[in-house]
This record gives structure tokens, C-alpha cells and sequence, in this order.
């Protein structure tokens, strides 16, 4: 018999809870596991509990970032049988411990501790982050110089500590990017509320933030004239120019657009491609040509290694599909 049967046929679920409270351990374990592979630290913890009668999992505790808790909750909601829902409505986001500002030059934050030594997949050092009790920590090591998440300038900042070992310390940035780094960090403060331009001034501040970047080298997680990725350009630009924070990558800038409600071709359109010699969903910025109603596309491109300026329609020609977000809705987004 299914557990789905067991659960619609008996009242006495002793049994199957048991059985579904393993499986559902299991799936903790596995992603604990590997978050430890992949990030070299499993974070906080998330606890579960089976009721039965309103065939829920009731889910609590805390996640570092809105998407990993998102994940969390699709991956248990793929353990249970038909019929059950998920309860998270006791979960929470880790809040930093303290802001801090960014100091001068360049600050990049890595997936892992920088630094640590792993032995058969387990960290060397002894130390647990101090006051962090009854949140279970697992450390690792993932290869610092491929493994960069962002690059933030002191006009990014502040940040959020979330936990500290050995010189090193995780923080969350302003656009929720998480990693490590071991940099010292300015002194305490409180997360500004980020100043936006005007929609008139918008588009011209945009078109020169971006054209700056021209010619940059192609770098996986950078965000600054001396390397940067797609996202990191469309990021960079818009926060400089319109003072809007979008997420640090380009599925989840993608994730905050409205339907159009115009066609794409507006100068300041974010355009999201797919199959253009690119990685999947691309991220460029539509601006203003030399002749009347011309349109280019720039862009940071792995293909070419480097930010460029292209005519429009050749991107479009080299995609498969595509999506747009007017300027408007960037404007509109949230602080």
C-alpha cells in the first residue's frame, strides 16, 4: 500500500508519520550536505515537524536568503504525499547581526571561508562562530579563485554580518548577495534607504553609467570596470544611475518584472535572452543609437569577452526567445 493510501485509510498514522518524518530528515540531511559541497557551510538549520490530521509539514527556523528557503520548501514539498502542503509560516530570513560599512577599494565575497583547510571534506579549524548557539554550522572549502560571488565598492555597503570564523566573516549585501570575506570592514552603521533619481534624468544617467563599462574584461562575478559578468553590469549601472538595488543575478533580476506592457525597444529596457552564444537568461540594456530610432544592445559577453555595444536586432537574431522589463517597472521597484 501507498504512503498516500496508508495516510486516507488509517487512524492510526503512527506508523506512516514515522515513515514520512524519516524521509523527510533525510531530504534535510542530503541538502545540508549539499549546501556543505557546493558552499563549503550549511547555514541554519530548518526544523520539521509532521501533523497528520491537517496533512501538513509544519516547517520553522530560519534560512539565510529568500531563495534558500524557497528551495528548502520545493525540495520537502517533493517528499510528501498528494494531497499535503507545506507550513512555513514559522520560518524566518537570518537577520544580520550588526551593519557595517565597506572600506575603501574593492570588496569581493566568495561562496566559502577563504583560507580553509579541508581534509576529507571537513574543515581543519576548531572554532565555531561565537554566539551562535543552537544553529548547527558545517564548514568546507570551495576554491576561492572560482568561486567569486560579487565585488562590492564602498558606495555598495553597508552589509550584514551573519556569522564569523577564524578572520573571516559571512555577510549579506544590500541586494541580499551572500558570501565571505576576509576584509576589514568600516564601522558600524544602519541600512540607508537607497536615493532614486527622477524618470526624466533616468534614462541619460543610465546610458552614461553603462557606456563607462565599455571594453571591460568578461568576469564571472564582477561588478566593477576591471571585470564583470552581465548581471553585475545591469546591477552596477542601475544602482549608480537610478539608485535602484536589483538582485545580484540575472534569473532573479528576471523574477521581478511585470508582463510588458509596451513593445521592447525603449532606450532603458532590461532585455533577458536565451540561446544567444550566452549563458542562459542573458541580461543587457536596450539604449538609444546613432541614427533616429536606431536601438543597440550593451552587454558584458562571455562570448566575446567583454562588454559591448551591438546593434539590437543582431542579439535578437542570435536568441532563441527573450523577455523584457521596462524602465518604468525598474523605477518603480521597491528600496
Amino acid at each position: 500500500m501507498t504512503l498516500e493510501a496508508q495516510v486516507g485509510a488509517r487512524p492510526d498514522w503512527r506508523a506512516t508519520v514515522t515513515t514520512l518524518e524519516a524521509r523527510v530528515q533525510r531530504a534535510l540531511a542530503e541538502r545540508r550536505r549539499a549546501l556543505q559541497r557546493r558552499f563549503g557551510w550549511a547555514g541554519p538549520a530548518l526544523r520539521c515537524g509532521v501533523e497528520p490530521r491537517r496533512r501538513a509539514l509544519v516547517v520553522s527556523g530560519e534560512a539565510l536568503s529568500r531563495r534558500a528557503l524557497a528551495a528548502a520548501l520545493a525540495e520537502l514539498q517533493a517528499e510528501l504525499p498528494d494531497g499535503w502542503s507545506v507550513d512555513a509560516a514559522g520560518t524566518q530570513i537570518a537577520a544580520p547581526q550588526q551593519w557595517f560599512a565597506l572600506p575603501p577599494g574593492v570588496t569581493r565575497l566568495w561562496r566559502a571561508p577563504p583560507g580553509q583547510d579541508v581534509v576529507d571534506g571537513a574543515c581543519r579549524s576548531e572554532h565555531a562562530p561565537s554566539g551562535m548557539v543552537d544553529r548547527a554550522w558545517d564548514f568546507g572549502h570551495v576554491r576561492e579563485d572560482s568561486e567569486l560571488c560579487t565585488e562590492l565598492l564602498p558606495g555598495d555597503g553597508p552589509v550584514g554580518v551573519l556569522a564569523a570564523m577564524d578572520g573571516s566573516v559571512l555577510v549579506r549585501a544590500l541586494d541580499g548577495t551572500l558570501g565571505w570575506t576576509r576584509a576589514r570592514l568600516g564601522s558600524t552603521t544602519a541600512a540607508p534607504t537607497p536615493m532614486r533619481c527622477s524618470r526624466g534624468a533616468g534614462r541619460a544617467a543610465l546610458t552614461r553609467a553603462l557606456r563607462r563599462f565599455r571594453g571591460a574584461q568578461y568576469v564571472l562575478g564582477g561588478t566593477t570596470p576591471l571585470g564583470v559578468d552581465c548581471s553585475g553590469l545591469v546591477q552596477r549601472a542601475v544602482r549608480s544611475a537610478l539608485g535602484v538595488v536589483l538582485p545580484r543575478h540575472s534569473s532573479d533580476q528576471l523574477a521581478l518584472a511585470a508582463a510588458p506592457v509596451r513593445p521592447l525597444g525603449e532606450p532603458g529596457d532590461l532585455l533577458f535572452l536565451w540561446g544567444a552564444g550566452e549563458a542562459a537568461c542573458h541580461v543587457g540594456v536596450v539604449l538609444r543609437g546613432a541614427r533616429a530610432g536606431a536601438r543597440t544592445l550593451i552587454h558584458a559577453s562571455s562570448r566575446r569577452g567583454r562588454v559591448i555595444e551591438e546593434p539590437l536586432e543582431q542579439a535578437l537574431a542570435r536568441a532563441s526567445r527573450w523577455r523584457h522589463m521596462e524602465l518604468e517597472q525598474v523605477l518603480a521597484l521597491p528600496s
